[in-house]
């Protein structure tokens, strides 16, 4: 029990690491993405908003464990919907955007700005997803689990950027940024639906 009391606080702690996070580079990503016209910055802008909103609906599911521990279960199967609908939520618009950019023919543009805050990200998600991903598994948590995926989800879209930029910059390649968050938006819809569906078991 302690030891699950120390893992629900240190869930706790990842999420406000999200929210907080999420708050300064989500805001900094869809101003540099709206500028350079980049759709998988907008799309790590978007999943940075949406991992915000997942990060408060857990905060809320491990308090009241924390508080109720009769409500555990019924708690976390509203969190884990609430986050599968975000991966839902993510994998569409993407799909929607990314189809619209082609059909434009549309492309990004570097800047230091976004450069930079693509690189951080790149850095700084990959061991906060899987700091999330290892207690979701000490604890049990679908819904931590799919957060970690959204988590891991921003830092793949973060080095989809820096990489569509380079290759659009040097080779051309204008079609790469598009067909990047194409991919990544069907991983991002099946792991929402599975979240969804285990909700409901």
């Amino acid at each position: 029990m302690n030891n699950r009391a120390a893992q629900l606080r240190r869930a706790v702690w990842l999420s406000a690491i999200s929210i907080g996070w999420n708050g300064v580079a989500g805001s900094i990503a869809v101003y540099a993405a709206l500028v350079t016209e980049s759709l998988s910055l907008l799309g790590f802008g978007a999943d940075a908003v949406i991992d915000s909103a997942a990060s408060v609906a857990l905060i809320w599911r491990f308090h009241v464990e924390t508080r109720q521990p009769e409500r555990a279960a019924n708690v976390e199967h509203v969190a884990e919907r609430v986050v599968g609908a975000a991966l839902v939520a993510l994998a569409v618009y993407l799909v929607v955007a990314s189809l619209r950019s082609l059909v434009a023919g549309s492309h990004p543009e570097g800047s230091f700005l976004s450069a930079a805050l693509l690189l951080a990200s790149a850095v700084f998600l990959p061991p906060l997803a899987l700091a999330k991903y290892r207690v979701a598994r000490d604890l049990g948590s679908g819904a931590l689990r799919a957060d970690s995926l959204l988590t891991a989800v921003a830092a793949l879209l973060a080095l989809i950027s820096l990489v569509s930029l380079g290759a659009s910059e040097a080779f051309g390649f204008w079609w790469a940024d598009a067909a990047a968050a194409l991919i990544v938006a069907v991983i991002v819809l099946r792991e929402g639906w599975s979240s969804l569906a285990l909700s409901r078991g």
